[in-house]
């Protein structure tokens, strides 16, 4: 389509919605931009195995010695290293480029770059550089022995005024690099390691920025979506938009939020990535006193904390300077810049570092007040009445203008409930594109020659956007078959990985016919907060069954009845998931047994089988089974012996052949 006729195509689509028209135009210019993020995996910064081959103990880069890996990313992988291989000899962190990507390659040499300027206490020094036999380059650093900032302030058991001061060598190096116009964009835990002696390290500049000045023409100037840790992201760098001195100022945030509280602002167990990133852009974290539970945090370190993580760049401190100022003014007991200006608050502080003094000129000052008190408390008793006469008149306009407030009030909050209702409705029409591509992302994926990690990770993807849709009620009917599809493939895949069954102790599993079901214990589908076992099938048409069994001897239960309970819930069963009791062996001519069927998609519900167990019997059976496609959970097993009165479940003789009425 023309640029002309897709731009009155959009402005008519759009009707007036400034900000849609402005994320559109956004989209349609990074579908345009090479290496789009569609372009690969999602979550994958490359595709496909490294180019680099894994070095081993004893191998040699340059005059480093290889002793082992300690770490890798998506960019590079990292090894300690010796240079002579002498017993004490100095160690070395070499990393190495794992791609042969040109992006990845000019990332590799700009963080080289970046690295030969930078020289700070508080950041690892770059030793060497250079290329192996196979012109594949590596960076040589300084090797530091220490932990994440988080573990060691959590191991050191150190108070929020501790942790402030060890945070306040990190943004001294993040102060020395905004100096020389670097911006990290990566500031996270595990990239600030603290050595044995309190010294906090500053690493990995693999996504590191020249501001303008010092970068060149292909520098990029955002933040691809593949190169971010979502948690520690600013607003921006999700976004897309312009990266500056005041993005890292956010991360520190972030991370001084953690610090304080134990929690990230943004991240609950088991979230996934695309809720992150909304909470991240849309919502507001709670306090680091309140996360934390700790006393200490509220007031000034609370709002120091926030204002770093506002959304609106321009809104948080000015600079990484400015930050650390009011951290080292909390220390000292100075007003902090997060606090406001209010005139009680400054008089507070003062009135804390000047204990005594205060204390004798609040004597004195008192002493003067009690003669003057004494002197105007007639006057004060007719100024009383006057104000008394005076309030009773304005007690009229303050009922009118607090009935016009209420009237505004109510005016505002329902423009706010349809902006908010228009947004949601915007929110769903997104998703709701998002899952459409993803549907036709993974249809044209079926073809052999995708790799079969990519189509798993791709159904996984389609999954997760078509639950979020059910998740909301909004789910078309086209789409539950691929739902059901998606998710049988995606169980296909972990049950191709797992090394075996995960069944409960002492109990044994079997199928039919291999890899057509799956039985484990599952820790999500929980019964009074306890795991239950897990029968699901994995193909779309299986094959016969599965069942879960425990044997055990019938000797102590010969000749007796007894009964069998367990709770049972099943999702989409459509042939049917059994309970079953069977006794067998010994003398017996055939199994005596009994069994209850569930089909459909049921809640738990508790059953029950009573059955006389023969006085030949050998042995006893309980057995959990699925036929056919869908899912079954069992849980809270219950077997003892009962009374002969106890009715059985399947009576064993006719019963009422003269249809006697009850």
């Amino acid at each position: 389509m023309p640029a002309a006729a897709r731009a009155t195509w959009l402005s008519q689509a759009c009707q007036g919605d400034l900000e849609l028209r402005i994320l559109l135009d956004q989209m349609l210019a990074a579908d345009h931009q090479e290496h789009s993020l569609l372009d690969h995996p999602l979550g994958l910064a490359a595709s496909g195995e490294p180019d680099t081959p894994e070095l081993k103990e004893g191998d040699c880069v340059g005059p480093y010695r290889i002793v082992r890996q300690i770490g890798s990313g998506g960019m590079g992988v990292v090894y300690l290293a010796d240079k002579g291989g002498e017993r004490d000899a100095e160690l070395f962190a070499v990393k190495i480029l794992l791609w042969s990507s040109h992006d990845f390659y000019q990332r590799f040499l700009q963080e080289q770059a970046i690295l030969s300027r930078l020289r700070h206490p508080n950041i690892a020094r770059l030793v060497d550089s250079g290329q192996t036999e196979d012109r594949i380059p590596y960076l040589v650093m300084e090797y530091v022995d220490g932990q994440p900032i988080h573990n060691y302030c959590e191991q050191a058991n150190l108070s929020a005024g501790g942790c402030v001061k060890l945070f306040r060598q990190l943004c001294a190096a993040v102060i020395y690099l905004h100096q020389n116009l670097v911006v990290h964009r990566d500031l996270k835990p595990g990239n600030i390691l603290v050595t044995a002696d309190g010294t906090a390290k500053l690493l990995d500049f693999g996504i590191a920025k020249l501001l303008p000045g010092h970068q060149d023409a292909s520098s990029a100037a955002k933040t691809r979506a593949g190169l971010m840790t979502p948690d520690y992201a600013s607003p921006e760098q999700i976004r897309g938009g312009p990266i500056s001195t005041l993005t890292d100022v956010y991360a520190l945030g972030g991370l001084l939020y953690e610090l304080l509280s134990g929690g990230k602002p943004f991240s609950e167990p088991k979230a996934e990535v695309h809720e992150i990133l909304r909470r991240v852009c849309e919502d507001e974290p709670a306090k680091p006193s309140a996360a934390a539970g700790r006393a200490e945090l509220r007031g000034e370190l609370d709002n120091i904390v926030l204002k770093a993580m506002q959304k609106e760049p321009s809104m948080r401190y000015a600079s990484v300077e400015q930050f650390d100022a009011d951290l080292r003014s909390h220390l000292d007991g100075l007003p902090v810049l997060a606090q406001g200006n209010s005139v009680f608050y400054h008089v507070g502080k003062f009135v804390k570092r000047n204990r005594a003094s205060v204390a004798a000129a609040a004597i004195v000052i008192l002493s003067l007040c009690a003669g003057v008190i004494a002197t105007t408390m007639q006057a004060g008793i007719a100024r009383r009445e006057r104000v008394r006469a005076e309030a009773q008149a304005q007690a009229a306009e303050s009922a009118r203008t607090f009935a016009e407030q209420q009237r505004s009030r109510a005016e505002i909050q329902m423009a706010e409930a349809q902006r908010e209702r228009t947004n949601a409705e915007r929110r769903l029409a997104q998703l709701q594109k998002v899952a459409q591509g993803a549907v036709d992302v993974y249809r044209s994926a079926g073809q052999d020659s995708v790799p079969k990690n990519t189509k798993a990770l791709i159904a996984e993807n389609v999954r997760d956007a078509l639950l979020a849709l059910r998740g909301e009620a909004t789910l078309e009917p086209r789409f539950s078959p691929v739902l059901d599809s998606v998710s049988a493939e995606v169980r296909g895949y972990q049950a191709a990985d797992a090394a075996a069954w995960q069944v409960p102790r002492d109990w044994s599993a079997n199928q039919t016919k291999p890899g057509q079901y799956r039985a484990s214990l599952d820790r999500q589908v929980l019964y009074q907060r306890k795991p239950s076992l897990s029968l699901s099938s994995l193909v779309a048409e299986p094959v016969g069954s599965v069942y879960v069994m425990q044997e055990f001897d019938a000797a102590r239960f010969r000749g007796a009845r007894v009964r069998l309970t367990g709770f049972l819930r099943t999702a989409r069963v459509a042939t049917q998931a059994n309970l079953g009791l069977v006794a067998t062996g010994g003398e017996m001519d055939a199994p005596h047994s009994s069994s209850i069927a569930v089909s459909g998609t049921k809640p738990w519900q508790k059953h029950e089988i009573v059955m006389d167990i023969p006085d030949t019997a050998g042995l006893i059976r309980i057995v959990v089974s699925l036929l056919g496609t869908g899912s079954a959970w069992a849980a809270n097993l219950g077997f003892e012996s009962v009374s002969a009165q106890t009715p059985l479940t399947s009576p064993r003789r006719p019963q009422n052949l003269s249809f006697t009425a009850k």
